[in-house]
């Protein structure tokens, strides 16, 4: 049992980059050499995680509904106001054919907004981890790209996100190239994980270097973490830049998606 309870201090530690130097080789020694270890580490990592993004997808829910409220109470403020105003002498009537148009473009319209997919099934239906094209995951002298890009291929994203933070946080030499790829996996983890605004944010500084690699793959994430957030006008505005470039990776999908969502 304290073998235990020291692991999970261990792992706590480890998750809040509190580990000293030594206790990290040890710790990095015992995930590639344990597998009963490497599973608990995972299984903590995960929990916490999980728990962090509850919270924070909660607080942004909160936050948006909150916003629906205030502009739900300006409208009727303004509704108030116009009824305030001297009533127009003569109203005329609707005709019933008036009436009945109405409703006919109401219910049709209706049935076409029911039958749109919801944006939580079109980002699940879309959205696929980009292959680990990280062509020397030790080219540094540490092995956290490794175990990170291990749990990543394993769409083990809380601790894939959290090994890729410790290896762009404590790693004092890391090539170009790999601090690059960390970050695009990064924010992949982040999107695939629930953390769309952070993912999203990521990736639309990756979008505006035109001298980065994945540039192409996180104008296609971008749309997708619009999505998720059901900012469907956002979406289609990000998906009609793909289709208008020529030789974009992403033309073919982001046509479909556009159409889908039309």
């Amino acid at each position: 049992m304290k073998r235990e309870e020291t692991d999970v201090k261990l792992i706590e530690r480890f998750r809040t980059g509190k580990l000293s130097e030594n206790e990290s080789k040890l710790f990095h020694k015992r995930l590639l050499e344990e597998e009963v270890f490497a599973e608990k580490v995972r299984l903590q990592l995960n929990v916490t995680e999980e728990i962090n993004t509850f919270w924070v997808n909660e607080l942004l829910l909160k936050f948006e509904k909150w916003e629906d409220s205030l502009k739900q109470i300006s409208e009727k403020m303004k509704a108030n106001q116009e009824i305030a105003k001297p009533k127009e002498s003569a109203r005329k009537k609707k005709s019933l054919i008036g009436v009945i148009v109405i409703a006919l473009v109401g219910l049709v319209a209706s049935i076409w907004y029911l039958s749109l997919p919801e944006p939580a099934d079109l980002f699940i239906q879309n959205f696929e981890p980009y292959e680990d094209v990280i062509q020397n995951h030790s080219a540094e002298n540490s092995d956290l790209l490794t175990l990170a890009m291990v749990a990543y291929s394993e769409e083990d994203y809380a601790v894939a996100m959290i090994t890729l933070k410790h290896f762009l946080n404590e790693v004092d030499s890391i090539s170009p190239e790999n601090r690059t790829s960390a970050r695009f996996y990064l924010a992949v983890s982040n999107l695939g994980n629930g953390n769309v605004h952070t993912a999203k944010q990521a990736f639309e500084t990756i979008a505006a270097d035109e001298s980065n690699p994945f540039q192409e793959q996180a104008d296609w994430y971008i749309a997708l973490a619009n999505i998720k957030i059901n900012d469907i006008t956002k979406a289609k505005i990000q998906l009609s830049k793909i289709k208008s470039e020529r030789n974009h990776r992403y033309q073919k999908e982001a046509r479909a998606l556009f159409k889908t969502l039309e």
